[in-house]
């Protein structure tokens, strides 16, 4: 055993290891760990979400016949990314029937997810709901796009919600946003609630809605069923 390392590779590739060539894919980072050194690969995970390289794979390098043989096997955030796309991607070609739209898509919303540190399986089901994966979609109050965002909402005005990437940024910041405001909740299906409400009717509702001040309208309580009903079927699409 030569040593086990953890390397962040770009992802154009879902696997840039082939056993039966050279490993061809450039390395963006390589990180010596251990189990003693755990904090290490934290690290390197931080590191690979923070600056979009999201396929981590824990490779054991042996020598054999004077060769190194890897093995690829995915772990941590190489494996959430490679998940999420998947279930995601099911979904889309389920509501849509257009497989390429779907690998387009279901891309699109994990790479800008990762980077903005956000479930690329929560920010599918809210665009779901808003707009049933349709870019062009404009709701009769002024709600743009995929995410259903009023044009008010965006700090960055260098965004522009008709195209479709920008407008997953968008909705993706804001729920980023209230991701940092209910980090501090424990139960999970609590604190995804109360994003999906704070995305839906803004912070006051979602504080209300955590500290059981006031009890939420029948529409928003319609919009957080069907979100998490299709969080929960994405969930389970997964391998």
């Amino acid at each position: 055993m030569v040593g086990k390392n953890v390397y962040l590779c770009d992802s154009k590739k879902t696997n840039p290891f082939d056993d039966k060539s050279e490993f061809r894919r450039k390395v963006i980072r390589m990180t010596k760990v251990s189990n003693k050194k755990k904090c290490v690969v934290a690290f390197a995970i931080a590191t690979a979400v923070s600056v979009g390289l999201f396929q981590v794979y824990d490779v054991v390098a042996s020598e054999k016949n004077g060769n190194s043989s890897i093995n690829p096997s995915m772990i941590a955030v190489g494996t959430m990314y490679d998940n999420d796309i998947n279930c995601i991607w099911k979904e889309i070609y389920n509501v849509t029937q257009d497989k390429e739209k779907a690998s387009i898509l279901s891309r699109t919303i994990a790479d800008v997810s990762f980077k903005e540190g956000v479930s690329p399986i929560l920010v599918a089901s809210i665009i779901e709901v808003e707009s049933m994966y349709n870019e062009k979609a404009m709701s009769p109050e002024g709600r743009v796009g995929l995410m259903g965002l009023y044009p008010s909402m965006i700090d960055d005005k260098t965004l522009k919600l008709e195209e479709p990437k920008d407008n997953i940024i968008a909705g993706a910041r804001i729920i980023k946003r209230h991701y940092k405001m209910f980090n501090f909740v424990a139960d999970r299906e609590t604190r995804t609630k109360c994003i999906i409400v704070g995305y839906c009717a803004g912070t006051g509702y979602a504080n209300d809605y955590l500290n059981g001040k006031r009890k939420l309208p029948t529409s928003i309580t319609a919009y957080v069923n069907h979100v998490m009903q299709a969080y929960n079927r994405m969930k389970g699409n997964a391998i």
